[in-house]
């Protein structure tokens, strides 16, 4: 879904005009380059995840289990920590 938004309005524009938010250019850039980065994560995680079937069960539901769910907790936290030092997004800025 991340990655196919790019070819019209990226996902994480959408999520912030849906909350009443008004971006100016660079913080629509900003969303852009975070959807694409989300886009990239995510296949990642797919990619591991996908290779932990031909692993054991404890290392599938390690990674599946656990793994996975910090990493994408870890990733929202940086992403927000990153937006408030590089954007300022008011709503009916």
């Amino acid at each position: 879904m991340f990655a196919l938004s790019l070819r019209t309005k990226p996902l994480m524009e959408k999520f912030a005009t849906k909350m009443g938010y008004v971006l100016n250019e660079k913080q629509k850039e900003y969303a852009k380059f975070m959807t694409c980065v989300w886009a990239i994560f995510m296949f990642c995680i797919a990619v591991i995840s996908f290779g932990t079937v031909f692993l054991s069960d404890s290392i599938w539901v390690l990674f599946n289990g656990l793994i996975s769910y910090v990493l994408i907790g870890m990733m929202m936290l940086i992403e927000f920590v990153v937006r408030k030092k590089v954007i300022d997004v008011r709503k009916d800025k």
